[in-house]
């Protein structure tokens, strides 16, 4: 089964806390391992609220959202 990650915010990686990273640089981060080293991870664009969130994924034929 393909598993594909979509990403709104990157809190940790590799052992390392980013929290008090700017979200700006943390959102380039996810760019970076999505074009370089982590195809199944994808950034998300942002949304306004749940709402939101979940009709796009539901017309994307996605299963959920997890938070």
């Amino acid at each position: 089964m393909a598993v594909h990650l979509w990403l709104f915010d990157l809190l940790a990686f590799n052992g390392r806390d980013l929290r008090p990273q700017p979200l700006a640089r943390r959102q380039a981060l996810q760019v970076l391992m999505e074009r370089f080293g982590c195809p199944a991870v994808s950034l998300s664009e942002p949304f306004e609220d749940g709402i939101s969130l979940l009709r796009v994924a539901e017309q994307r034929g996605l299963e959920g959202v997890v938070s």
